[in-house]
């Protein structure tokens, strides 16, 4: 796979937030202060908001790249292949940033009846060239949330777990003084509806159709279609399939099952399937995957 002429082939393990109501959220602080021989990639389940503090990145999508610098921001939805590059031209400062996973269950949450024009989970969701870009004027105000942030990685205690979720919205609130109204801003009840579908996927290691996922929440296909992506950013059908790629990944870098197995215990229609789909998202071959996991392994 080759990515805007850099060839990909290091990546890095998919972490386990394991997040819960009770934290549904977790902070890193990254400081890389040496280029990277090659972007990394991953996705997940789990929202993501990183702000760079210091230095620069190079941040990819699928059809984007940009740079970020000192006091942007990025957005990443639910199963969204992202990654980025420190080029050697970065070295010359260090690259500082802080990243923050969240359950997807709290933005789609958050409703507040003195703005209930706003839609939290939009940064997330919207596509890419619409999601909140950070103005001139913003930008030491999200070093200094950042920074304010950076002081709680690593602490689950609630009083600490209630100040993230405080400059959580500030920052949000920043970014989102000026967006929009939705025409029609979803509510609570609403992902409530579509959940069924998240749980059939979660707990079924196969393939997923939009009429089997409708058919559970209660709706008819056409209306299914259209709420599932207008409020989860993605279509059903790439989500139950990114679901079933990352959980053949981590089977693959824990075991030493066969690919074939591999992908029949995650309902791919053959090996071939599955391996198209590995170099599609990862940019590598089942098999590599697995020798890349168990070097970084040891």
């Amino acid at each position: 796979m080759e990515t805007h002429g850099i060839k990909i082939t290091d990546r890095i393990e998919r972490p386990d937030f394991a997040l819960s109501e009770q934290c549904p959220f977790r902070l890193y602080h990254h400081q890389n202060t040496t280029g990277l021989s090659v972007p990394y990639f991953d996705m997940h389940y789990e929202l993501e908001l990183g702000m760079v503090l210091s230095g620069e990145m190079e941040r990819y999508y699928p059809h984007a790249q940009y740079t970020c610098a000192a006091g942007d921001v990025w957005f990443c939805g639910v199963w969204e292949p992202h990654g980025c590059y420190l080029s050697e031209a970065c070295e010359s400062e260090a690259c500082e940033v802080v990243v923050m996973q969240i359950r997807p269950s709290l933005a789609a949450g958050l409703f507040f009846p003195e703005a209930p024009h706003v839609t939290w989970m939009a940064p997330f969701t919207e596509p890419l060239h619409r999601r909140p870009v950070v103005t001139e004027g913003q930008r030491e105000s999200v070093i200094d949330i950042g920074r304010r942030m950076s002081a709680f990685v690593g602490r689950t205690d609630w009083q600490s777990l209630f100040r993230i979720r405080l400059l959580f919205l500030e920052l949000l609130t920043l970014l989102l003084a000026h967006a929009p109204a939705p025409d029609r801003p979803p509510s609570l009840q609403q992902y409530t509806d579509i959940s069924p579908a998240l749980d059939l996927v979660f707990h079924a290691r196969q393939l997923i159709t939009n009429a089997q996922a409708a058919e559970c929440c209660a709706m008819s296909y056409f209306h299914f279609v259209r709420e599932f992506q207008r409020l989860m950013g993605i279509t059903f059908p790439t989500f139950a399939l990114r679901h079933r790629l990352c959980g053949a990944a981590e089977e693959l870098a824990c075991t030493d099952l066969s690919v074939n197995t591999v992908a029949k215990n995650w309902g791919f229609s053959d090996s071939s399937h599955m391996i198209r789909q590995f170099h599609r998202h990862f940019g590598c071959s089942p098999m590599e995957y697995r020798q890349q996991k168990q070097v970084m392994l040891g």
